[in-house]
């Protein structure tokens, strides 16, 4: 009889926990900041104009680890931005350039640890006019690498400025480029860098100092001719040159004539070609940069 009675009270159990509901997870939430700066859905945009994108994501009950960006248009999926992180929340905006799509739609998706996840997106369309811009063009700037007592190490490309040491605080906030020199392995490199990246401080250690510290992504894959960088009188190829996918926090290896894009904290595209670089840390580069005014 007790044996029989166990075997009821254990299918009861059984049936107990069978019927408990799962633990359920709040998913993240985002949304897209609204205003005359920023792009809304289904606007009309010319070639060449900026797109801002002010992204506001707020965690459910895990913390945010992916954020993704694509630009669909028909069966063309480009991925403009895939990257990892672990915050509760994301505030920030991400600039881009209307290409000759007559028809796109930009996805915004993030998921968080438990894979929840959360999107939006906004439908843009071409207008027929194009709408390039103005550029600064830099035809020979003289950087010197961190052991180098002669030449500056960092470069404000707005304001065509180098200084040597911390800028002032309203001016670090155009200070977008910097290099050093170091052997990576084997191979020499003269390298460009910026304020915000993670291998600079262990070069100039001032940077621990400052207030404002830029950071300048490089694009280590897309290549650009001396004719085409010579020819160019507006912004139409550094948007047609410069693709978020291969940005990266450095330059390695900027030998003579070689030419690269990049895309500074605050969205304005530019190419660099460099016109002579040392193989030492006490030595210099020299470069001609064109970038958006």
């Amino acid at each position: 009889m007790n044996r029989y009675f166990i075997l009821f009270l254990a299918i009861i159990t059984l049936l107990f926990l069978g019927c408990k509901k799962e633990k359920t997870h709040t998913s993240p939430t985002i949304e897209l900041r609204t205003g005359s700066e920023f792009v809304s859905e289904g606007a009309i945009v010319s070639e060449g104009k900026q797109l801002k994108f002010g992204i506001i994501v707020n965690k459910g009950d895990a913390k945010i680890t992916n954020i993704v960006i694509k630009r669909i248009s028909g069966t063309n999926i480009k991925t403009l931005l895939d990257k990892g992180i672990y915050e509760d929340i994301i505030d920030t905006n991400y600039i881009y350039y209307k290409d000759s799509c007559k028809s796109e739609e930009w996805l915004i998706s993030v998921m968080d640890q438990n894979r929840n996840s959360a999107s939006t997106s906004i439908h843009i369309t071409k207008n027929n006019i194009i709408s390039y811009g103005e550029i600064i063009y830099h035809p020979s700037i003289t950087l010197g690498f961190q052991n180098n007592t002669e030449y500056p190490h960092f470069f404000d490309p707005i304001n065509g400025k180098t200084y040597f040491t911390k800028p002032a605080d309203n001016e670090q906030n155009t200070t977008d480029i910097l290099v050093y020199y170091y052997t990576d392995g084997s191979m020499p490199s003269p390298t460009f860098s910026s304020p915000a990246e993670q291998d600079a401080p262990t070069y100039y250690s001032e940077l621990d100092n400052w207030t404002k510290k830029n950071y300048t992504a490089y694009d280590y894959v897309t290549k650009v001719s001396a004719t085409e960088f010579d020819a160019a009188t507006n912004d139409s190829l550094l948007i047609k040159k410069y693709d978020d996918l291969w940005g990266r926090r450095k330059y390695k290896y900027a030998i003579a004539n070689t030419i690269f894009p990049f895309k500074t904290n605050a969205g304005k595209l530019g190419i660099i070609k460099v016109i002579s670089a040392d193989i030492i840390d006490t030595g210099k580069i020299t470069f001609a940069l064109k970038m958006q005014k």
